[in-house]
């Protein structure tokens, strides 16, 4: 009897065990995971191997670590030498299998360049830079050509540019054929043409808008060296690799082959249009150019008003151009714009509809009355080396300068004051500063009127100026063999914006003072044809845009500091 008793107390206690892990099995837990994956996928083998010679197959199968698919392939992929119609290329899980559709030249060696297009299907780590090479011939053609692409105006790299060869010198080759070897830069502007056989060639860098591989639309971009360049045998630093992306050698390393610049520049585009017209307010006509204005002329066509009856205001770049007229004599404007004595276009506006949105306040940025704006503002200091600037929202027909006061503190001052355009709707009081000074500017209401005969309201600023130790000064002397050209030096902030520009006709030194304490660039560029600007480069006319060189580090400008560089250019 007891032993009957004891098994079933025994089999109670298994049933509990049992229940308790059947519980513990359907409690639901979150699995932990591992590591990120971050490795790309890997090549196990190729069929026909890669750096085959004598090859005759018509496809090539790619074996990998892991499952993969293509990204991007049509914009990532590219075969040197180039063919009529690209392979065919398909995905078998971990496998890719490309087919040749045209048929291989004899004794030629390709390179098939991926890029970043195989990716795993998991976590999408691509496989960089990969190539596979393979020669028709009984040997793999082994030379290469380094080199850079930049941005001719500002030195940036050009990413995603196809760097081609032509084994053949003429003239109009990037314009009507193919070239024989291609590549694509890296993000950091780089390229490498390998497996090159021994010989001369041109070489172009091209913007290919329309991916035909030739230079042929207007708003292409290209680069050029006007000489023929010898491929070279690839050499492998002694100690250590290149740095990934770069072609700076570690130290102890043995120098890398010739690198090619090339400088990448937009042809001008002789061909005027007029963008944009619009009329902002009553009274004011702003006209938008594709380029710079040269010779314009403004006719009415009906009515034929009589004498002045507009005035122009051009921008400092010559390709916006405000047209100020008086409304109230004409309903309607049927223009004429020309160019170099090339009708560029005929507007037609209706001054009764604007007028009316004018005082509804509809379809216009400003209401017609004078407004004054003015560069010293209280609460900010002013600087101790420029004038008071005094900007009119429209043109000014007539002004009294004597009611307009200048104090500091109790005593009336008497600035030079004067208009700074033809149309009179700039004026600047110019004072010699005394620094860390209060001043205050008065202009009373009334003192000018407008050319639709409005009058201002009244100006009062309060402002107080800059101590000298919060500048500091910068002299530059620039070291580099002299040319035949003119000189513009441009100091430039973090953000490449224009702060100062001086222009020089032979190499001296040159200072910058009362600079906000910051960050600048300095850029040089060499004016080849004295005309103060920088002018872009033309193919046919075998001309390079005009060069530019960046001082090499940013400089650290600290206040009450003065700062002398040297910059040596080398040839």
């Amino acid at each position: 009897m007891k032993t009957v008793t004891k098994q079933k107390t025994l089999f109670h206690y298994f049933l509990l065990i049992l229940v308790m892990v059947l519980a513990a099995c359907a409690n639901i837990v979150t699995p932990t995971g591992g590591d990120k994956d971050i490795t790309p996928p890997a090549v196990v083998i190729s069929e026909p191997l890669n750096r085959t010679i004598n090859f005759t197959s018509s496809s090539i199968r790619i074996s990998f670590s892991e499952f993969v698919k293509l990204s991007d392939f049509t914009n990532q992929f590219i075969i040197s030498p180039l063919m009529d119609n690209p392979p065919e290329i398909k995905e078998k899980g971990k496998t890719i299998v490309l087919t040749f559709k045209d048929k291989l030249l004899p004794q030629t060696t390709y390179t098939l360049y991926f890029g970043k297009s195989i990716v795993d299907i998991t976590e999408g780590n691509a496989l960089t830079n990969y190539q596979y090479v393979f020669s028709t011939g009984n040997t793999i053609d082994s030379l290469t050509i380094r080199g850079k692409v930049n941005n001719a105006f500002d030195l940036k790299p050009e990413a995603g540019v196809f760097v081609m060869l032509y084994d053949k010198n003429i003239d109009s080759l990037p314009l009507t054929q193919k070239p024989q070897y291609i590549c694509k830069t890296s993000t950091a502007g780089l390229f490498e043409l390998n497996n090159l056989k021994s010989g001369t060639y041109k070489i172009f860098a091209l913007k290919d808008v329309n991916a035909n591989y030739m230079f042929d639309l207007p708003n292409e971009k290209i680069a050029f060296l006007p000489d023929l360049i010898i491929p070279e045998i690839p050499i492998v630093p002694i100690k250590d690799t290149v740095k990934k992306d770069s072609l700076k050698i570690v130290k102890d390393s043995i120098i890398l082959n010739t690198v090619h610049p090339l400088f990448l520049f937009d042809e001008a585009d002789t061909v005027q249009k007029l963008l944009k017209s619009s009329i902002p307010k009553l009274g004011k006509l702003t006209l938008i150019f594709k380029q710079a204005v040269n010779d314009f002329q403004l006719r009415s066509l009906r009515p034929e008003p009589t004498g002045n009856w507009f005035k122009t205001e051009m921008c400092p770049t010559k390709d916006t151009l405000n047209c100020w007229f008086l409304p109230g004599s004409l309903d309607s404007l049927f223009l004429e714009v020309s160019d170099n004595n090339i009708v560029l276009d005929t507007l037609k506006f209706s001054l009764v509809s604007i007028e009316k949105q004018s005082k509804s306040g509809k379809g216009t940025s400003a209401v017609n009355k004078l407004y004054l704006g003015c560069n010293a503002k209280e609460g900010f200091l002013f600087d101790l080396n420029i004038p008071i600037k005094i900007n009119c929202s429209n043109p000014i027909d007539s002004i009294d300068f004597l009611k307009i006061k200048l104090m500091e503190g109790k005593d009336t001052l008497k600035p030079l004051i004067s208009f700074t355009n033809n149309i009179k709707n700039y004026f600047t009081i110019d004072y010699k500063w005394k620094e860390e000074k209060s001043y205050k500017l008065f202009i009373p209401p009334s003192v000018m009127k407008d050319m639709f005969d409005f009058k201002n309201d009244s100006v009062s600023v309060k402002f107080t100026t800059k101590a000298l130790r919060n500048y500091g000064t910068m002299s530059l002397k620039i070291l580099m063999p002299a040319e035949d050209a003119g000189y513009i030096i441009q100091l430039r902030d973090e953000n490449d914006q224009l702060v100062k520009e001086k222009y020089i006709e032979s190499l001296e030194s040159l200072t910058f003072d009362y600079l906000t304490p910051k960050n600048y660039k300095i850029k040089l560029i060499i004016d080849s044809n004295h005309n103060k600007k920088w002018d872009t480069g033309n193919y046919n006319h075998k001309k390079q845009a005009e060069r530019v060189y960046y001082y090499p580090e940013p400089i650290n400008l600290k206040a009450n500091w003065e700062m002398n560089l040297d910059w040596n250019i080398l040839p």
